[in-house]
């Protein structure tokens, strides 16, 4: 799993994954309600608009769709021509989307229109991330090791912070105060101060690459996940980690919040989305696609050397 969205409601967790598929779960149920497939590729990214009308899906060749999330509806694609993605985020009134990966600017464009109006360019790698502070504030990350604040009004940076650790994987900005977090190759998790450039925390833990890192909508808590299979709960204000969680087998790419900041989702290269209980740190409950031998049993099967088994398991079956 590469990108995680929770519904407005709260009721569906929107999942885009390695098997080129946007799934739409039922958090109750836990039934896969819809799926979209016209994709070419990895779905690399989703963003939802804040009106929760328009799903913007980025897959790792640089395909970009603008869906209507209710009905799955494809509205438009973006005539894009970089060679991959990693990012796409709506501005907060939902007239713009960030896009960024696969060069060294970023990309923004004009939703209805499906214009590119602008390219923001200063990095000296590949960008990975963008984080909207208001409609005329984003911030980007990058390969290079770097923070940079736009005024999108101007197209000047604002800003430039230097981080420790390389390639910056993830950023988000806080909902209710000038924080900013970010998650790097050299497994740090860092809160820095918009305003100053400061950072506030450095939070130590992870053993590996933090690939994805969010705020709680209510600011109080921020959630890493890891190539070290793990992810991590912490407090924004003391940078003290809460809880960790630990069932997964590979490496967890993306964490996201519930609206209510009740529930962390975070999705794996193991195949799952895993939910989990912000207070008690206790795993709620684990969603997967149906995989091509799911549920049969081979016990007694014959003729199947110890990697075929180890393939066939892979993709659902028992023994």
């Amino acid at each position: 799993m590469w990108s995680l969205v929770f519904s407005p409601d709260g009721n569906q967790l929107i999942a885009g994954s390695e098997d080129s598929v946007v799934r739409y779960w039922q958090i109750d149920s836990g039934r896969c309600q819809r799926t979209l497939t016209d994709f070419c590729d990895r779905v690399k990214s989703l963003s939802l608009s804040s009106d929760g009308k328009l799903l913007a899906i980025a897959t790792y060749s640089y395909q970009i769709a603008i869906v209507n999330f209710s009905t799955g509806k494809l509205m438009k694609t973006l005539p894009t021509s970089e060679t991959w993605c990693w990012s796409v985020n709506f501005s907060p009134d939902s007239q713009f989307l960030a896009v960024c990966g696969g060069h060294n600017h970023v990309n923004l464009w004009h939703v209805e229109s499906g214009q590119l109006i602008k390219q923001l360019q200063g990095h000296q790698a590949v960008t990975l991330e963008t984080a909207f502070i208001d409609n005329q504030t984003l911030v980007t990350s990058s390969g290079d090791g770097t923070i940079r604040i736009w005024d999108l009004v101007t197209e000047e940076c604002r800003r430039i912070i230097s981080a420790d650790g390389g390639w910056i994987w993830s950023i988000d900005a806080s909902p209710i105060n000038n924080l900013l977090v970010t998650g790097n190759n050299a497994n740090l998790v860092q809160l820095w101060d918009l305003e100053t450039g400061k950072n506030r925390h450095t939070l130590v833990g992870h053993q590996q690459y933090i690939m994805s890192v969010c705020f709680s909508p209510n600011g109080k808590l921020i959630a890493s996940g890891s190539t070290d299979c793990t992810i991590r709960v912490w407090e924004t204000s003391t940078g003290n980690c809460l809880h960790i969680m630990k069932d997964y087998t590979d490496s967890v790419m993306t964490v996201t919040f519930s609206s209510d900041s009740q529930i962390v989702a975070g999705g794996s290269h193991d195949e799952t989305i895993k939910l989990w209980d912000v207070t008690t740190g206790k795993h709620l409950k684990t969603f997967r696609p149906t995989r091509l031998y799911e549920g049969l049993n081979i016990a007694g099967a014959t003729g199947l050397n110890s990697a075929q088994k180890a393939t066939i398991k892979a993709l659902g079956a028992v023994d």
